[in-house]
């Protein structure tokens, strides 16, 4: 009925009878693209005597009376009826979701060949005794949602729902069972087409996503404003390809809602902390375990029935995330006796060193009501997982070992790649910036205590994972999105080992997605820029522009991890993106047919009228630019870092020589400038070694430890006679870093 709310629309009626008229989204009208609208020949919709082998190929379902023989029928096969009595005349009626046309067949055997064009369709037959009976097809598996809820008016709290899968057998075993839905995302949640957060009563595998486990937490992605539908997945599968340890997976699905067609989604796991996600130790885990051990053993010194545990465990959990102070002690104390994890059998609570993952977003920059972890440079950091939930709770979480350490931490970090030399000091100046929220003043900063003994002598690669920090840069500049860096941008930490970056999330706005122009007036259109520098993607934040990419590029042994591993990556992970018969082309023709369905309802509401065929010409041409434009980048080393324009060498400082030894290198620098009395040579960012000047040269050896297989970074630094660094005025940004005058080279060993 997508003619009816063109005919609305038209007519500019009241929006409240879009939100009450469900029906409208059953289907489209005739100038949907795809399928014509004439009545289906004997070819394209017709009686089906099926074979043995057609027989043999599917076990039908014995239910007695009249019934689909499936739940989901792939494409091209016949659409079958078992337990229907003989001589029966059926009516049919087939539904296509891309015109809005509706055709019917009437026969005498039960079953329904479809024609090519009908593979997004709702096929609903009748007859004396039979029906009538519903299902539906598409090329994708299919969602079936059931809520008293409609789906205009679901809102942020969870309201109750039944979720069924229809899928092809080589997705396994599926699930049907209760569930709780709610609408999710910031902007997006606003649109017509709404992303929902799906949490299921038990916990399942769906459509074999996890692989390894299984979750109640999902999420269905509309991709409302991304007409092509394929930037999220795309973009997600290219960062596990590329090594993010901490990547989500997921599958494109047909939703039907409330029996209604509702367009192509993709559900995708839940970011959080869990084995088949973030798979790091696991607080929350840890307190639900707990809850249930102390359960048992509070049930059992009762002698109260075992239908008494799962409530009990219920509200020892509940009352476990309002007060955190079993994190420190392993013990918890409830109906006036304390119970330790010695006791319940369970190992004592790890330190609380890890087992967090911050979620970066300028919806909470107010940070009042989440555990906040705002940096000295305003990145709006905050608690993802664990995430305490209520004043009551958020206080006693503030109090905790792991918040303590987790601000801390990433502070110093911060402080690392703001440095002189990208270490981190307790005797350095620290500085906060003053007036964040005043996008357009001139910045102000103000010096400040800082300490981290933890930290203290550390370089950055100390705190975070070297290879996470490069592969997330390479993704930001691959993927060209408006709000890398700036929402949706994940960090986490296991108890152990250095922070890592991920999962990657959020890129409907990427590869210069259209609909970005016409929604907000902004372009983003630059194929030929660096995500990093270009000041058009630095406009909406003031922490955009100290971001850690902006930071890092500084860095000469930083730039030169990332152009090694570009080259690594160029042939093979960024190819097989990007290239001919690639994931792009892959998807496209995956998602061809459902997006002609999803266009007929939502393109207009959405996508401003922008289809499938023409977002992916303009995708095409964007990537096609971009991808040019980086491999003339990326040519040498020379024109990498002359792009990107941010790391300036300095006169005084000549380019440094490196004779590669048996036992290391001996690296040197002549015609120094008279003022450079010592040389700090820094070797792959963390080795340093010092040495006078004589004769307007400065020569030191470093061991084979210090140097790797690959390409390798000697900077020279120039020091003053008190061994403190000559400062590059030039390179320099006071307040928010001081450049030393120095020159690099790269090597190989």
């Amino acid at each position: 009925m997508k003619r009816r709310i063109l005919f609305i629309l038209a007519l500019a009626l009241c929006v409240f009878l879009m939100f009450s008229a469900c029906g409208r989204r059953g289907g489209g009208d005739d100038t949907g693209g795809g399928a014509g609208s004439d009545a289906p020949s004997d070819t394209d919709a017709e009686a089906d005597t099926p074979s043995e082998t057609d027989k043999d190929k599917e076990p039908e379902k014995d239910t007695g009376k009249a019934a689909f023989a499936a739940d989901y029928f792939e494409p091209g096969q016949p659409i079958k009826l078992v337990g229907v009595p003989d001589g029966v005349k059926l009516s049919w009626k087939i539904y296509d979701f891309v015109t809005g046309s509706e055709t019917e067949r009437t026969t005498e055997s039960p079953s329904l060949m479809l024609g090519e064009k009908y593979k997004e369709c709702r096929v609903t037959v009748e007859g004396d005794g039979v029906g009538p009976l519903t299902v539906y097809c598409s090329e994708l598996p299919i969602i079936k949602i059931e809520c008293e809820t409609g789906f205009f008016d679901v809102q942020r709290d969870y309201c109750e729902a039944e979720l069924e899968i229809a899928a092809p057998k080589s997705f396994g075993k599926q699930y049907s069972g209760g569930a709780k839905l709610r609408v999710r995302g910031n902007s997006t949640a606003a649109l017509w087409k709404k992303p929902f957060k799906v949490k299921l009563d038990k916990k399942a595998d769906l459509l074999g996503i996890d692989g390894e486990g299984e979750s109640k937490h999902w999420v269905l992605l509309a991709n409302a404003r991304d007409p092509a539908l394929l930037r999220n997945k795309a973009l997600m599968d290219f960062s596990e390809a590329i090594g993010t340890e901490a990547h989500i997976s997921s599958e494109y699905v047909t939703l039907i809602y409330n029996g209604e067609y509702c367009g192509v989604y993709q559900l995708t796991e839940h970011v959080r902390i869990g084995k088949t996600s973030v798979d790091i130790f696991d607080w929350e885990e840890y307190a639900e375990d707990m809850a249930k051990a102390l359960s048992e053993k509070y049930c059992a010194d009762k002698g109260l029935p075992a239908t008494e545990k799962d409530r009990v465990s219920d509200e020892v959990e509940d009352m476990m995330m309002e007060d955190f102070s079993w994190m420190g002690t392993g013990k918890f104390r409830y109906d006036g006796k304390t119970y330790s994890c010695g006791d319940l059998g369970l190992d004592a609570p790890p330190k609380q060193t890890g087992g967090f993952l911050a979620e970066m977003d300028f919806y909470h920059q107010d940070q009042s009501n989440c555990a906040g972890l705002m940096t000295a440079y305003a990145q709006p950091l905050y608690f993802s997982t664990p995430d305490p939930v209520g004043g009551r709770a958020l206080q006693s979480f503030m109090k905790t070992e792991l918040y303590s350490y987790a601000r801390n931490y990433l502070q110093s970090f911060e402080y690392a790649v703001h440095s002189d030399d990208f270490f981190f000091r307790n005797s350095d100046d620290h500085y906060v910036v003053s007036n964040w929220w005043d996008r357009w003043g001139e910045r102000a900063y103000d010096r400040v205590d800082y300490r981290d003994d933890l930290a203290d002598g550390k370089h950055y690669s100390d705190l975070f994972d070297m290879d996470s920090l490069v592969q997330n840069f390479i993704f930001c500049e691959v993927a060209m999105n408006w709000d890398s860096m700036k929402n949706s941008f994940f960090v986490y930490k296991d108890i152990d080992g250095k922070a890592k970056i991920g999962p990657q999330w959020d890129f409907d706005w990427a590869w210069g997605n259209e609909t970005w122009k016409m929604a907000f007036g902004t372009d983003t259109w630059a194929p030929e820029a660096w995500h990093c520098t270009f000041p058009g993607f630095m406009v909406e934040q003031y922490y955009q522009e100290v971001q850690w990419n902006c930071l890092l590029i500084r860095d000469p042994y930083f730039l030169t991890k990332v152009y090694e591993a570009w080259h690594e990556m160029r042939d093979k992970q960024i190819n097989d993106l990007v290239g001919k018969g690639g994931a792009i082309d892959q998807l496209e023709e995956k998602l061809r047919g459902p997006a002609a369905a999803n266009d007929a309802l939502w393109a207009d509401l959405d996508a401003f009228g922008i289809t499938f065929d023409q977002s992916m010409d303009k995708l095409r041409e964007f990537v096609t630019t971009r991808m040019r434009w980086l491999d003339e980048q990326f040519s040498s080393m020379d024109s990498f870092v002359n792009s990107l324009g941010v790391w300036r060498a300095s006169a005084m400082v000549p380019v440094p020589s490196v004779k590669v030894t048996g036992s290391g290198a001996e690296v040197s620098v002549s015609g120094l400038s008279s003022s450079v009395k010592y040389v700090k040579f820094q070797i792959n960012g963390k080795t340093v070694v010092e040495a006078p000047v004589s004769g307007g040269k400065a020569t030191a050896t470093v061991g084979a430890d210090a140097l790797t297989s690959g390409l390798n970074c000697v900077v020279a630094n120039a020091c003053d006679s008190s061994h403190n660094y000559i400062i590059n005025d030039a390179a320099s940004m006071p307040g928010n870093y001081l450049c030393p005058a120095s020159n690099f080279a790269t090597f190989e060993r």
